[in-house]
């Protein structure tokens, strides 16, 4: 006899082999639910493999499944449809008991990336397979194959990240531990002292040559500029000095855009983990430093090794310079009105970058007649996407500047979740979408009325009271280097307050236990012990 659930709208009809499930009249799955089930699967099941199973209904063959599963590969069972969400609380459900390690249920898309965003991080999946389980995924077709495409992302941006902190991590923390032994003005003093509620963002796009006049304009009238380092060849040429530089790049080739003068009015925001050239060329009383958390290393946890980073407040990482730079004038400097100009993401060839900044010297270097080449066939080989601009109209873009562009827009967004009196605006239309607002240039001056100074919504580290905080980073070294010297005469064990030490290893030992690991990778774990070692006493030596 048929089970009536949820007013006759979903039907539960048992058959000899298992049940028949309906909805609405529309018949969801066969008379044996196990086989048909099992046979949607490929054959052997893949390893390091995020398997996303689309309305899996009562879960019926789910044992099976789990049995043959891949001990490398995690289960997303998704179902958007409500009433076939709470099948798998049914007494005849055959879902495993959760919480289950490697098996989550989702009945949304922003819990479905949740789930998959935490077991990709956590067991290094490399890739997505996604089932459609039951006559239930035609349901929300659509949706899911979004979902699909968000998770494939999600995977693909991880490993994308994971080799750049393969590649800079070393150079990373070593900037890290450099720039930590020098005297800096922490940013609660930089937000007391500019108190400004507006501020003209410049990157290096190439419609800053188009607005310079109009940066100038705005700085004759006390409209502070916030300069990119990249964008700071192109107003080094204009005659503009900006009030503020944000720098985060840790390779010492962007060294050179800080040199066309001294910037002796300038203060500069810089990520700790630039290269050391970059801060010594201001002095103490005009440097300030953050922190993104670039990794799960015990320099962002309670370990002892924390004290490293006493008196720098800690961001969340943004992915580029653009996003971390609007983030801190809007959280730590209390700015409520920002005027964005060459922060587009977007190429319009043969130009690609403002006049004399890195990109436009690069591709000058380039440009080759016998060749008929115009400097830009790197970026012509670079992956594209389909992606619309500000004013709408669909465009061929650069893969990697539509990401950076998607950064940039979550940024923008999630502060004026927090602050609806938050305005970003743009002046170009020609760029991708990144949450600012397109004004014509007439209407500029009406739009960017002073207002009041706010407070800033979370406070930066500060070093008054107690011992600096210098005194306090210098102290955390020198106990990091004891630490090194013990790790490298005792390579039996691993401190994990020396977990930077692996940051550029293989961490993904997924076929065999952590022991194992270590043995594996002995030589490895001693060769960097003892490289970071011996950079951190010519660090301490330098400032002895």
């Amino acid at each position: 006899m048929a089970t009536p659930d949820n007013e006759k709208r979903l039907r539960l009809d048992p058959t000899p082999s298992g049940v028949a499930i309906s909805l609405g009249g529309r018949r969801l799955s066969g008379r044996d639910g196990t086989a048909s089930f099992l046979r949607r699967f490929p054959t052997p099941l893949p390893e390091q493999t995020l398997l996303v199973v689309f309305s899996p209904l009562l879960g019926e063959g789910m044992t099976e499944l789990l049995g043959d599963l891949p001990s490398t590969t995690a289960l997303l069972l998704v179902d958007f449809e409500e009433d076939l969400f709470h099948l798998g609380s049914h007494p005849l459900s055959k879902f495993p008991p959760l919480p289950c390690h490697r098996c989550l249920r989702a009945s949304s898309r922003d819990e479905a990336i949740r789930g998959a965003r935490r077991l990709v991080e956590e067991r290094g999946l490399r890739r997505v397979t996604a089932v459609h389980a039951t006559g239930g995924a035609r349901l929300h077709a659509s949706a899911y194959a979004r979902l699909e495409e968000n998770l494939r992302e999600i995977v693909q941006r991880f490993w994308s990240n994971r080799g750049t902190q393969i590649r800079l991590g070393r150079r990373w923390v070593s900037n890290l531990l450099a720039n930590a032994c020098l005297e800096q003005t922490p940013l609660q003093k930089v937000a007391q002292s500019c108190s400004f509620s507006r501020a003209v963002l410049l990157g290096a796009g190439c419609d800053l040559d188009n607005h310079l006049e109009t940066a100038r304009s705005l700085q004759g009238r006390g409209v502070p500029l916030i300069a990119l380092d990249t964008a700071l060849p192109a107003l080094a040429e204009a005659g503009l000095e900006p009030e503020v530089i944000v720098a985060m790049d840790s390779q010492l080739a962007n060294a050179k855009d800080l040199l066309p003068w001294r910037w002796d009015r300038t203060t500069l925001i810089a990520d700790l983990t630039v290269h050391p050239t970059i801060p010594r060329r201001f002095l103490p009383e005009q440097r300030s430093f953050f922190v993104s958390r670039f990794g799960k290393v015990s320099f962002f946890s309670p370990d002892p090794a924390s004290q490293v980073l006493a008196g720098i407040p800690v961001v969340s990482p943004r992915g580029s310079v653009a996003p971390a730079a609007l983030d801190i004038l809007v959280r730590l400097l209390g700015v409520r009105t920002v005027l964005t100009i060459g922060i587009d993401f977007h190429y319009r060839l043969p130009r690609t970058h403002a006049h004399l900044t890195a990109g436009d010297r690069r591709m000058r270097s380039e440009m080759t007649r016998l060749l008929r080449r115009d400097g830009n066939h790197e970026y012509l080989l670079r992956p594209r996407r389909d992606v619309l601009l500000r004013t709408g109209q669909p465009a061929r873009g650069d893969a990697i500047l539509a990401d950076q562009a998607l950064q940039m827009h979550h940024t923008t967004t999630e502060l004026q979740r927090f602050l609806p009196d938050l305005r970003v605006f743009c002046l170009n239309g020609e760029g991708l979408e990144t949450g600012a607002t397109l004004i014509p240039t007439g209407d500029l001056l009406s739009r960017f009325q002073e207002s009041p100074p706010a407070p800033a919504m979370e406070q930066a580290g500060s070093e008054t009271g107690g011992p600096s905080g210098q005194a306090l980073r210098r102290e955390a070294l020198e106990s990091l280097l004891a630490r090194l010297r013990l790790q490298e005469e005792h390579p039996g064990f691993i401190d994990s307050g020396l977990d930077f030490v692996l940051l550029d290893l293989p961490q993904w030992p997924l076929l065999t236990t952590r022991t194992e690991w270590a043995l594996l990778q002995r030589e490895r774990i001693l060769r960097s012990t003892r490289d970071y070692r011996r950079r951190l006493e010519r660090i301490l030596s330098a400032f002895s």
